[in-house]
């Protein structure tokens, strides 16, 4: 494993999977909100997002005070996350195609 960008736990409960022989490439992020699993022969090039939520509500009277909760240091409000947060598990496999991950997905080959 050789990780060049960041890898992010949003929540106590984030699972973060990566198997052996995974790059991640300088300046990308693995944001995981609940579970994030990255197979074997993996390579993911540089500037990449791979992400198991949108973060934001799109109701924007819930996402609001984002900013400035980060601001100050605190962590994203999980709180209305079943009302408008997309989420899910993210995998990515080894298939040795590109990617280009817009939402929740699997990639790779077999049945979806």
């Amino acid at each position: 494993m050789f990780i060049q960008g960041q890898i992010v736990a949003e929540r106590n409960e984030s699972r973060i999977n990566l198997a052996d022989h995974v790059l991640l490439g300088g300046g990308s992020v693995i944001d995981c909100a609940l579970s994030v699993t990255v197979e074997r022969n993996v390579l993911i090039s540089y500037a990449c997002v791979i992400a198991d939520a949108d973060n934001h509500s799109l109701y924007a009277e819930q996402r609001v005070n984002d900013l400035a909760t980060w601001m100050d240091g605190r962590r994203h409000d999980w709180s209305h996350h079943r009302n408008g947060l997309r989420s899910g598990s993210a995998k990515v496999h080894g298939s040795g195609h590109e990617a280009l991950f817009l939402r929740v997905l699997r990639s790779g080959p077999g049945p979806w």
